[in-house]
């Protein structure tokens, strides 16, 4: 697999037509038919990142990071009332 045809990120520039973030479904599906699970925009969970509750864990990666950061574990934190412009959510809905 590689990660160009499956993730924005940094050093897919030149080879995309997109300077930052990418539509969604931009990119190839994983192997689980899942689009943009790394790559593009950090996305927002309803999870804390510590017991403190002040941070909430951002998980994957996006348009300014390199391959090392390509994986859904990829786990930061961040301030709930931030905005910032790589960082986004996931929108899921059943399929019956």
């Amino acid at each position: 697999m590689v990660a160009r045809d499956y993730a924005n990120y940094n050093g897919t520039g030149e080879e995309d037509k997109w300077e930052y973030c990418a539509p969604v479904g931009s990119f190839k599906p994983n192997g689980y038919g899942l689009f943009d699970m790394a790559g593009n925009v950090y996305e927002w969970c309803q999870d804390w990142y510590s017991s403190d509750q002040k941070y909430r864990v951002l998980r994957g990666s996006n348009w300014g990071d390199g391959t090392s950061a390509l994986r859904v574990a990829h786990r930061l934190d961040s301030n709930p009332n931030n905005r910032n412009l790589n960082g986004g959510i996931r929108c899921v809905a059943n399929v019956p």
